[in-house]
């Protein structure tokens, strides 16, 4: 069985993006009165990132206008809010020490609600702003006030670059590189982000992996390899962060795997998954497929009936928990007997399926079942096989040849001969010579001359004859038999009465 080449299907589902991101609260006011500015002071900062004590506060006019908001915000009255948040950004100078901590803060507080109301890629640019400030002045925000910034980026590009359909079309190049544009600013910010961050989840790195496992698949050549191997890193240590770790770790790592063309360890994870996850309906079939694929390379050599059993198996571990029962499968488990030189099983399964209709009663699958039974020397049963066939298809002349050919094979000339007729009458042959020869043979075996004659002037008139020998000596043959019964004819007729 040639399973051809195949891709693990990568589940997307598994990214939890975007469920932290909320306006929890509008920014504490201050009085003008305890504001104190001044770059030498204010842009200092504890052990903890955090402000020290004489950090900004809002002007008295942009803590009013806040003030304005936030009943919008409860009311989720998102068109009014930002604009509210415009007219506030068109009120202060960012390029005074004081106007770039207001201005940080509109711009913080428009991103958040952008995502409130759906619309994430419009929050990158004010966050992006937002990061440009605070690098000017570090004292504008908390540590992690910044890093969430980041992380919440991330998380959005990833997000964006995910969205982009890669179907295709005139543009698909363009829409390649602009999803790879925004994989590469995701992953850019995620690394910016764990390399402050000291609370990474197991999602935080799922996250990570699966970005460098995306990079590493839409890229080429040593940079796309080099990627594929630290997702496959990250992925394993994503493993270790908990003793019930996410399975997508597991699946990711097998994804990896199979890029770098190493099957056995594809396996190896899928079958941890198949055991961890026993009802789910994708690995099995996953599995299956990495088994024939490794059946089927050349180097597998004596451990080719291994992989084999293990794609069965995985078959039937699906099948006992009410999965892969389609008829695609039940005839894929058949084939795979059959490659393996289990005629029996293979054809107790196929003859079973076509009866209770698990296996999709095609002629193909017909003429196989028959195949079968001859190789286990069933003819009988091979005989009526084809004939069930033929009574399903009934214009097809090729079902009574091969009835015909089982016949003849079993020196039973006068049914083969039946046969052939039938099969010529029929037509629908995929070789109109190789019948009309046999018939003209099997017809001068049992001395039916002007059929065997006129079998022999219907194959002659087709392009296979002029390159075979075999048709003019059964032609001399039936002309020689025909003169010699013609002979005793006229024998018979001149003696005397």
């Amino acid at each position: 069985m040639s399973s051809g080449s195949f891709r693990l299907f990568f589940p997307r589902s598994h990214v939890r993006l975007l469920a932290a991101i909320a306006i929890l609260g509008l920014p504490a006011v201050r009085c003008a009165a305890d504001i104190q500015h001044g770059d030498e002071t204010t842009s200092q900062s504890d052990d903890t990132g955090a402000p020290q004590s004489n950090g900004p506060s809002l002007s008295e006019n942009v803590s009013e206008q806040f003030e304005q908001l936030k009943p919008l915000v409860d009311a989720k009255q998102w068109e009014p809010a930002l604009a509210l948040l415009d007219t506030m950004a068109a009120s202060v100078n960012p390029s005074t020490y004081q106007g770039g901590y207001d201005m940080a803060v509109i711009l913080d507080t428009k991103a958040k609600t952008l995502v409130e109301a759906d619309r994430l890629g419009e929050a990158i640019a004010p966050w992006e702003e937002t990061l440009s400030l605070v690098q000017v002045h570090p004292s504008y925000f908390y540590k992690h006030q910044v890093t969430d910034i980041i992380h919440y980026l991330a998380q959005i590009y990833s997000q964006l670059a995910t969205a982009i359909k890669l179907t295709p079309g005139p543009d698909l190049a363009e829409r390649q590189a602009l999803q790879r544009d925004d994989f590469n600013k995701a992953l850019s910010y995620m690394q910016r982000w764990l390399k402050d961050s000291t609370t990474a989840t197991q999602d935080d790195q799922l996250f990570y992996a699966d970005m460098l496992f995306n990079l590493a698949s839409s890229g080429t050549g040593d940079a796309a390899a080099k990627m594929l191997s630290q997702a496959d890193a990250e992925a394993v240590k994503g493993l270790h962060m908990a003793v019930h770790p996410h399975e997508e770790f597991y699946y990711l790592v097998a994804a990896a795997a199979q890029q770098n063309g190493d099957l056995a360890r594809a396996a190896e994870y899928l079958e941890i998954l198949v055991r961890l996850k026993p009802q789910n309906k994708e690995y099995p079939p996953q599995l299956m497929s990495i088994y024939l694929n490794l059946a089927a390379d050349p180097k597998a050599k004596t451990a080719t009936k291994q992989y084999y059993l293990r794609a069965i198996n995985a078959i039937e571990r699906a099948q006992a928990h009410g999965m892969m029962n389609d008829p695609k499968t039940n005839f894929n488990l058949v084939t795979i007997y059959f490659d393996m030189g289990q005629y029996g099983q293979a054809t107790d399964l196929l003859s079973a399926g076509l009866k209770n209709g698990s296996i999709v009663p095609t002629e193909s699958n017909w003429q196989l079942l028959a195949y079968s039974y001859q190789q286990i020397n069933a003819n009988a049963q091979a005989i009526e096989t084809y004939k069930s066939a033929a009574e399903l298809y009934p214009n097809d002349g090729q079902l009574d040849y091969d009835i015909g050919y089982i016949y003849s094979q079993l020196d039973d000339s006068a049914n083969a001969y039946l046969y052939f007729s039938i099969a010529a009458k029929k037509g629908n042959l995929s070789s109109p010579y190789q019948v009309y020869y046999d018939l003209a043979y099997s017809a001068f075996e049992n001395d039916k001359l002007e059929d065997a004659l006129s079998a022999c002037d219907a194959a002659g008139r087709l392009p296979q004859a002029a390159n075979v020998a075999d048709l003019p000596q059964l032609r001399s043959a039936i002309e020689d038999k025909i003169k010699e019964e013609a002979k005793i004819k006229d024998v018979s007729a001149a003696a005397p009465q």
